[in-house]
């Protein structure tokens, strides 16, 4: 071996080759949720301003239940990335690869094999748990303060 070479043998790397219709896909969705948002950040505004002249107590009954609503969509969202992510971590267990066999990637992806496959499943599986329970204790600490303020508020 000559100095200056890597000293590990040299294996064929395995690629799985990106999707050009998921990158489509994939941006397309972020310009369309940038648009959603802008349009939902205008709207919000606009509730805003009509709860603003509304009398006190409908206006904190409104806040509360737009508080209520903004929480349990983001605790619903959280679960549902979190069930996403445990079920993509069981796939990758399943097949002792990652990324799975017919998982679309946005990018060129090394495939791992073996033990490599496993960690990188621990660690989706882990954060898709971790995740659940977010989303679970976000639900009882929004479920408290809410009875509470409620309580006070009307």
């Amino acid at each position: 071996m000559q100095p200056g070479t890597n000293a590990r043998l040299q294996t064929p790397m395995e690629l799985q080759r990106a999707d050009p219709r998921f990158r489509r896909f994939a941006v397309l969705s972020c310009v369309l949720l940038v648009l959603a948002g802008a349009i939902a950040l205008w709207a919000f505004q606009s509730w805003l301003v009509g709860v603003a002249r509304a009398p006190a107590a409908a206006a904190q009954r409104e806040l509360l239940i737009a508080l209520a609503c903004l929480l349990g969509a983001s605790c619903a969202m959280l679960l549902a990335l979190g069930v996403f992510l445990w079920r993509t971590g069981a796939r990758v267990r399943r097949a002792v690869q990652f990324p799975p066999p017919a998982m679309r990637v946005l990018r060129d992806t090394t495939v791992l094999r073996g033990d490599a496959a496993h960690r990188r499943a621990r660690i989706i599986q882990g954060t898709g748990a971790a995740l659940a329970v977010c989303s679970m204790a976000l639900l009882i600490a929004a479920w408290r303060f809410l009875a509470l303020f409620a309580g006070h508020a009307l």
